[in-house]
């Protein structure tokens, strides 16, 4: 098996080209390497004559001088037309590969004869090289339908050269979004499950402050990516299972299935009996969730992974994660506002915009109707109860409460969220509307809700054990939960002077407290 890595280059520092090309001619596989640049100007006369030396000397290395600017994806068709190996693959010219990539990728391709490309992981480097995080693009797995919501193909991809001339190639008029284009045009081919990954970072992509794709490119690529989107549904024919939602730059679509009301009527909703775990962020809910696993609770395949702000990990079922983060920011029109979380000081989430998506809500409690007992966690369910609760009216719920003392701190030392950093008085107001929501649901439904101080919980979480069994009639694992606890967890509180209303909030659900 053979493949060519194609490099176009236009307008990048000489160090990231010889370290990307280096990267490139040292793979440990048979690879041709074709690097075109892209007009003229592509490239200053140091990095010209390195790749005309290079040209000269290195037999499996081809450089194409481009006399026309084609763009970057216009760029990849001209590099790419005419090859003769098995396979192909993009590398950008400040970017660069594992020495194993390529091999490790043609492994998989040729044990899976059905895979019409591999994929892997991909580290983010910065203008030194040095590595900085995983690319959290690959944290949901690819399917076609996900891959409408994210292009967890992004970085590195190995393509059959066969596939790649069947789907037509790059798209050239795409100019920052021709990758994901010809991903999802690969995604509508052959079996359902026609690509593979390796879920190791065998691509280093550089972070530059100057790179388009992290300034002006974001708009530009997410305009790019609407047209692909939009091209794949005309292929398609899916334009019924999809929203086209207003946003002041460009109309975004949000791709989620749905099922209908007439369908999910029929479903026998108690045979099946959903835990939802909810409360104010920083609020424990991760380690609650990470309790309710270890005592036989489902809570999901696809869990999203620990990082700096979560070391011991978040166990968030991504489904239901994702999918209240688009309610969140597509319900939230308000530039004074932090739609991540779904919140605002000055108003709340249009419920009328929450009610549009119903049907593809139902359609993820309509996927799990098999399982016995499971459930998800989300701090921002806590502001979506009533829209929970009017598709799945049989749920029991766990709400968790922290001092808010407690919150503040750990919220404060959240870093990159500017509107809490510019305002700290705005983690308080945050903390009360989560927190009112769960005080006001819990006391119109309290024979299916549980409100747990996380404080108590830290102490003794196997107390939470009986409260499962007797008030939900859960049949549980007898797990020994004292380990799931850390130092970490316990920490001081912070002073802070604290409204009448934070205080009053606070003092209802002490008494509400199920866990004293």
């Amino acid at each position: 098996m053979s493949t060519t890595i194609g490099i176009s280059l236009h307008q990048k520092p000489y160090q990231y080209v010889k370290k990307c090309i280096e990267s490139a001619l040292d793979q440990t596989a048979d690879v041709q390497v074709i690097l075109r640049t892209d007009g003229p100007d592509a490239c200053d006369g140091i990095t010209l004559s390195y790749l005309k030396e290079l040209n000269e000397t290195i037999g499996n290395f081809t450089f194409i001088e481009g006399k026309i600017n084609y763009g970057i994806y216009g760029s990849y068709r001209e590099i790419f037309k005419d090859v003769t190996t098995d396979n192909l693959c993009q590398l950008d010219a400040d970017d660069y590969l594992h020495s194993e990539a390529i091999e490790m990728c043609e492994r998989v391709l040729n044990s899976h004869a059905e895979y019409s490309m591999v994929y892997t992981d991909c580290m983010e480097v910065d203008s030194e090289g040095k590595e900085l995080k995983l690319c959290e693009k690959q944290l949901i797995r690819f399917t076609p339908e996900n891959l409408l919501s994210e292009f967890m193909t992004y970085h590195l991809r190995l393509i059959r050269t066969r596939v790649y001339n069947a789907v037509g190639g790059y798209d050239e008029t795409l100019k920052y979004g021709g990758d994901y284009d010809l991903c999802l045009r690969i995604s509508e081919i052959g079996m359902e499950q026609n690509v593979g990954y390796i879920p190791l970072p065998l691509y280093y992509y550089r972070r530059d402050e100057n790179c388009h794709s992290l300034t002006d490119g974001i708009i530009d690529s997410n305009r790019d990516c609407y047209v692909a989107k939009k091209n794949h549904f005309k292929r398609t024919g899916d334009f019924d299972r999809v929203k086209v939602i207003p946003n002041k730059d460009f109309n975004q679509f949000i791709f989620t299935p749905k099922i209908s009301s007439e369908e999910y009527n029929k479903l026998d909703l108690k045979k099946s009996q959903p835990i939802v775990l909810t409360g104010m962020h920083r609020s424990f809910t991760s380690l609650t969730s990470n309790i309710l696993t270890e005592l036989g609770i489902y809570m999901g395949e696809s869990i999203l992974e620990p990082d700096v702000f979560n070391p011991e990990g978040y166990f968030e079922n991504v489904d239901f994660l994702y999918f209240d983060r688009t309610l969140c920011n597509f319900c939230m029109d308000n530039e004074n506002s932090f739609p991540d979380w779904g919140w605002s000081p000055d108003e709340k989430m249009d419920a009328n915009r929450v009610k549009e998506f119903e049907e593809y809500a139902k359609k993820l409690i309509y996927d799990r109707r098999r399982l016995r007992v499971w459930g998800w966690k989300d701090p921002r369910t806590s502001l979506l109860l009533n829209f929970w609760d009017s598709i799945i009216p049989h749920a029991k719920y766990i709400f968790v409460y922290r001092h808010p003392t407690e919150v503040f701190a750990s919220v404060s030392n959240l870093k990159g969220i500017e509107l809490f950093q510019e305002n700290p008085e705005y983690i308080e107001k945050c903390w009360q509307d989560h927190n009112r929501n769960i005080v006001e649901f819990a006391s119109k439904n309290r024979d299916r809700c549980l409100i747990i101080s996380t404080n108590n919980l830290i102490k003794n979480p196997n107390r939470i054990k009986p409260l499962l069994t007797d008030k939900f009639g859960l049949h549980i694992y007898d797990e020994n939960l004292e380990d799931l606890v850390v130092s970490d967890h316990i920490r001081s509180k912070r002073s802070v002077d604290l409204s009448e209303e934070t205080l009053s909030i606070y003092e209802q659900l002490e008494k509400m407290n199920d866990l004293n």
